[in-house]
């Protein structure tokens, strides 16, 4: 029943010489994710009308001013091939990239045909689309893999900060530099190992939270994981008292150490029909099921490290926050 719960709970709710590859992004804004989805859009403030005075009648753009706005929109998208007439990314029809991190969370490498190259609106980096792809995107509560692309014909790696999926499927690659490739150029993405390991051990780490709370006698709905360090946390629907959440931390941190030394197989459904939500990916860490589109370690034995740091309850809403050594 609580596998159940937490299901439909967060349905509603990827010349020869190296270059050098900064250090991976640690994100210092503390945006607070769902497990599957993204911050709601910002709502745009209403104009202001000064005491007196009746608000201006809101009026159709001109011929002139719809034109203008429609070359701007085509000059921040570029199709990678020059050649080619710009157009926007919505109008580039290209199909969804492959997300092949979802079957292997310990494929670091692999090869993939460009698609698509924009300049961002910055005008000092640029984006790449893929047809398929070993990086993770940002988002779920997990942080971007980084590493590099490299075209198959020149040994010349470009150092990739940040990657996101739009709306369409789409996984766009930004780089600080002009990568020079085309569309259909054969690439070779390369994450970088280290930090998808730790990233796929704090997410892990966070669902086994989840089943640790449940086996310590803790009824709360999970509701948000933030799987970034420091700072993860996991946040439950409701509130416990002082004297219950003192209680409770050495009883979820007991559980987590039996949990670990189980060595639990990670199970995935890559489409599971769930509710009325349709096909989702559901992950089960520690033997509990919950949707989920992130990197997982293999079995709660990866996970030996994990430690509870404390338990607050703010509101009607309890988090759990944990640490993880390395």
């Amino acid at each position: 029943m609580r596998a159940l719960a937490i299901l439909d709970g967060l349905i509603a709710s990827a010349s020869g010489e190296q270059a050098t590859i900064p250090a991976c992004p640690q994100s210092s804004a503390k945006t607070e994710l769902s497990r599957d989805t993204e911050p709601a859009p910002t709502k745009p403030r209403a104009p202001r009308v000064e005491p007196g005075k009746k608000p201006k009648p809101a009026t159709e753009a001109s011929p002139v001013d719809q034109a203008s706005k429609a070359k701007l929109v085509k000059e921040k998208t570029v199709l990678a091939d020059a050649s080619q007439p710009t157009e926007t990314s919505s109008s580039l029809d290209l199909t969804p990239t492959m997300l092949l991190y979802q079957s292997d969370t310990y494929l670091f490498s692999c090869t993939a045909t460009v698609l698509a190259v924009r300049p961002q609106e910055n005008g000092s980096s640029w984006s790449i689309a893929l047809d398929e792809t070993c990086f993770h995107p940002q988002g779920g509560g997990q942080p971007s893999d980084c590493g590099t692309i490299t075209r198959i014909d020149i040994d010349s790696p470009i150092a990739v900060s940040m990657v996101k999926k739009d709306p369409s499927g789409i996984v766009w690659h930004e780089c600080a530099e002009d990568p020079k490739v085309t569309a259909g150029t054969k690439v070779r993405c390369t994450v970088d190992e280290a930090f998808r390991r730790k990233n796929a051990r704090l997410h892990s780490a966070g669902h086994l939270i989840d089943v640790a709370m449940a086996r310590a006698g803790c009824s709360l709905r999970p509701t948000k994981g933030y799987h970034f360090s420091p700072g993860s946390y996991v946040e439950y629907e409701g509130k416990l008292d002082a004297s219950d959440r003192d209680t409770l931390l050495p009883k979820v941190q007991a559980e987590i150490e039996e949990l670990i030394a189980a060595a639990i197989p990670t199970e995935v459904v890559p489409q599971q029909p769930v509710s009325e939500a349709g096909v989702v990916r559901v992950v089960s860490v520690g033997g509990q099921a919950c949707p989920c589109g992130g990197t997982h370690v293999k079995d709660t034995k990866e996970l030996v490290g994990v430690k509870v740091e404390g338990i607050k309850t703010k509101g009607k809403v309890t988090r759990v926050s944990y640490s993880m050594i390395d």
